[in-house]
């Protein structure tokens, strides 16, 4: 069962959040600030963390840079559940680390769907470092064979084509048949 640390100081939008994701089949914790949010996450390692931006003794901005900077919590997926929703606040959520931006007012469907596809995109990733499973649609950049190309291996160097000085010469073109009129019986 997944483990999802929901952080917000509103104590409503919690309860309505670890509601939601507990009906889905998520194991909840919760946290009302971002100090308490961060013990939390490095006592109980969640899977996902969902956090609002705006609350009191470490506000969200700090609490994800802490999650980036932790390194038994770096790679945790992040996701900003907030009210605000000016287009430069969702661009520093991602420069600082986050890995999604949902705007309060929101949609459950659409909480539900976005956190799913985070589970997704780790469980993919985890498959490309482990098995070396290529992500669909995604092309291959090994060698010959299906192998990688021997450590200090040089690119192969492709031969230009000799140039002639001779002009090129054209091919003749068929000329059309003149067609005979049908006889006349």
């Amino acid at each position: 069962m997944k483990k999802v640390l929901v952080v917000d100081d509103d104590e409503d939008i919690v309860n309505i959040v670890s509601a939601l994701l507990q009906s889905e089949g998520y194991h909840t914790i919760t946290a009302q600030n971002g100090k308490d949010a961060l013990a939390k996450a490095i006592t109980d390692k969640p899977d996902l963390i969902i956090a609002d931006i705006m609350m009191p003794e470490m506000d969200g901005w700090e609490f994800c840079w802490r999650v980036r900077e932790d390194k038994s919590l770096g790679e945790t997926p992040f996701i900003f559940l907030t009210a605000r929703a000016d287009v430069m606040d969702q661009i520093r959520g991602s420069e600082i680390g986050a890995d999604d931006y949902i705007i309060k007012p929101f949609r459950k469907q659409e909480l539900l769907k976005r956190v799913q596809n985070t589970f997704d995109v780790i469980e993919l990733l985890r498959k490309v470092k482990t098995q070396g499973v290529q992500p669909e649609g995604t092309p291959q950049k090994k060698g010959a064979a299906g192998k990688k190309p021997a450590k200090g291996a040089k690119k192969p160097v492709k031969k230009a084509a000799k140039k002639s000085s001779a002009p090129a010469k054209k091919k003749p073109v068929a000329k059309a048949k003149a067609k005979k009129p049908a006889a006349k019986k």
